[in-house]
């Protein structure tokens, strides 16, 4: 294990129904914005990191997702035979994790300075730093949990922004751990781990809708990713 690496896991294996048609053929992962894969401009947006490792966990279409191996350094592809949900995908792939690591999205892209947030997550020394962003239709947050306690307002509802930071021992903490979802299996360990929560000023760019994939576009042609 090298000092300060960590490893990286993106669920690739979604159906991505929203989109209609296009999912049919293509993985959402893999729809090209400004001509690249998503994906691929995701994985870019981490280059700052210092990573030993990227898992991408696949179910549908995995083969489709091959070429990215050649295209990118330490990149591994895990198969969920099962689709057993993102906590148990993920809980089987403990025998991967030799670092801390992130867990993110791979629908999603966040404008946000990722080596700040690494560099929070470290300095507190928590087990698992969860990133939210206001949002009416998502839920309250305890305060004493906010890191950034400016950006909080204890009226507002908060939904989780898809990149977390676990450190690499998690699961030997879980007690709680039949769950489907990676967020479910956090609530209800929230007693038995150190868990924070950093509120982001700026809302996922992703692309799960039409109208979501529209507002994405935009921001990576701005930004030139």
């Amino acid at each position: 294990m090298k000092k300060n690496k960590l490893d990286i896991f993106i669920p690739v294996g979604g159906l991505g129904k929203r989109l209609g048609a296009i999912t049919k053929k293509t993985p959402k992962p893999l729809i090209k914005i400004n001509n690249e894969p998503f994906i691929i401009k995701l994985i870019k947006s981490l280059n700052r990191l210092n990573y030993d490792h990227i898992y991408l966990l696949t179910n549908y279409k995995e083969k489709e997702f091959f070429f990215l191996k050649s295209r990118f350094t330490n990149l591994n592809i895990v198969k969920d035979k099962k689709r057993k949900g993102t906590f148990k995908c993920l809980y089987d792939c403990k025998k991967y994790i030799k670092n801390d690591f992130v867990y993110t999205n791979s629908d999603e892209i966040l404008d946000l300075d990722i080596k700040n947030i690494l560099k929070i997550f470290k300095q507190k020394k928590i087990d698992i730093l969860q990133l939210f962003f206001k949002d009416k239709l998502g839920r309250r947050l305890t305060k004493k949990l906010v890191i950034n306690k400016r950006q909080f307002n204890e009226y507002c509802n908060y939904t989780e922004a898809g990149l977390k930071i676990f450190k690499k021992n998690i699961f030997s903490k879980l007690k709680l751990t039949n769950h489907n979802s990676i967020e479910n299996c956090i609530e209800h360990n929230i007693k038995n781990i150190n868990i924070m929560y950093y509120i982001i000023e700026t809302k996922p760019y992703s692309i799960d809708t039409w109208k979501r994939l529209t507002r994405t576009k935009q921001f990576l042609k701005r930004i030139k990713l």
